[in-house]
């Protein structure tokens, strides 16, 4: 017996074990789910749907064990050691291939918006205001580094040299 389940306009959201193919129905409820790529901070838009439980073990063709990946990722999880887990609210967390979760990244830059506007404005926000000098040695000149660390410096250089 084969259980199926469908949406309110009859499409098929859950297939069960009956096949690893993703019904049309169902990639429409992952593509209004996860809008993209869910590894963080990718987002794209050409994705392949992922058995969070593979289906060859077991996994069920439904929308709580699928999610989007982009074909770079895709390939990260299946042969590159990281792996995804499904949340409770359908939101997925990566783990890479020691173990470690993967941190969220920042949001994608809007039409427009140069990385160094978005930082900008990131600073901002947190009460850090960052003008010309931020991204400048802290020192004046050479004349202000200790002579102990140039002296330390010249002997590295010279054994190095050697």
């Amino acid at each position: 017996m084969v259980r199926v389940t469908h949406d309110q306009n009859g499409g098929v959201l859950d297939v069960g074990r009956r096949t690893r193919t993703i019904p049309n129905a169902l990639r429409r409820a992952l593509d209004a789910r996860d809008g993209g790529c869910c590894f963080p901070g990718c987002g794209l838009r050409f994705t392949d749907g992922h058995h969070i439980i593979h289906w060859a073990d077991d996994g069920p063709t439904n929308l709580s064990n699928l999610c989007l990946l982009c074909e770079y990722h895709h390939r990260l999880v299946h042969e590159g050691g990281y792996r995804v887990q499904l949340q409770a609210r359908g939101q997925p967390t990566f783990y890479d291939a020691r173990g470690l979760p993967v941190p969220d990244a920042p949001p994608q830059l809007r039409l427009g918006e140069s990385a160094a506007d978005a930082l900008v404005q990131e600073n901002r926000a947190r009460g850090v205001n960052p003008d010309f000098r931020t991204g400048m040695a802290r020192y004046r000149c050479d004349e202000d580094i200790p002579w102990h660390v140039v002296v330390s410096a010249v002997n590295v250089l010279d054994a190095a040299n050697r």
